[in-house]
């Protein structure tokens, strides 16, 4: 449900990501990936997720695509620093996805861990 809502393009007080379907996938996969492992690890099925992420084939290769995996970057941020990330993207409408990280970097400094 959480990768769903995100998909959206809403955030908690009804603003509209515009322009959402011209995104970078890696960012909108990231976000969606990100809040579906938070809602998992809050049940204690993290290892669900990242099992399903880092699944590979019979030949090695991963089954998912790689902007399916963008999320475990985003593990080492605080979930308020990737909310403010997000909602400053979504109301800027930020389409990039590097330009998404260089404002994650901001309230890294900013915010608390």
């Amino acid at each position: 449900m959480s990768h769903y809502y995100n998909h959206l393009g809403k955030d908690k007080d009804d603003s509209i990501w515009l322009f959402f379907k011209e995104v970078d996938s890696e960012l909108k996969e990231g976000l969606a990936q990100y809040y579906t492992y938070e809602y998992f690890k809050n049940k204690g099925w993290e290892n669900l997720i990242d099992k399903e992420s880092t699944m590979k084939d019979k030949n090695n290769d991963f089954v998912f695509n790689a902007v399916y995996r963008e999320y475990i970057k985003y593990r080492k941020y605080s979930k308020e620093q990737v909310y403010s990330a997000m909602i400053y993207t979504r109301r800027n409408n930020v389409k990039n996805h590097f330009e998404f990280i260089n404002i994650l970097d901001d309230y890294f400094k900013k915010l608390p861990r």
